[in-house]
């Protein structure tokens, strides 16, 4: 794992507050650590091949494929192709050298 990158995972701690006698699966990582990317997204990015899921990526964050759907859908006699990319951030880095991470992300314009 690159240096300085934070491990997003749940720790035991926060996985046994999360528990519940329904739940037969605990997440690994907190909701809404996921980037789904859409076709206009992976056009920008230069994504023509969706890689196969497991597949490990690098933003500023480590991330693992976790979705990968292509599709077709026919409305008015037109076919429209749709592709997605879910991608689970597994570690997380904030350079923040004299502020502090929640005024880079907040910062006000």
């Amino acid at each position: 794992m690159p240096e300085h990158l934070v491990s997003m995972k749940i720790t035991k701690k926060e996985k046994k507050f999360l528990e519940s006698p329904i739940s037969a699966d605990t997440p690994k990582f907190p909701w809404g650590l996921e980037i789904n990317l859409q076709n206009e997204e992976l056009a920008k990015l230069g994504i023509t091949v969706l890689p196969e899921l497991g597949t490990k990526g690098s933003l500023i964050a480590n991330v693992t494929v976790t979705r990968a759907s292509e599709s077709e859908d026919q409305r008015n006699g037109k076919t429209k192709k749709s592709r997605s990319l879910t991608l689970q951030i597994t570690d997380l880095k904030v350079d923040a050298k004299s502020e502090t991470a929640a005024n880079i992300i907040f910062k006000e314009s």
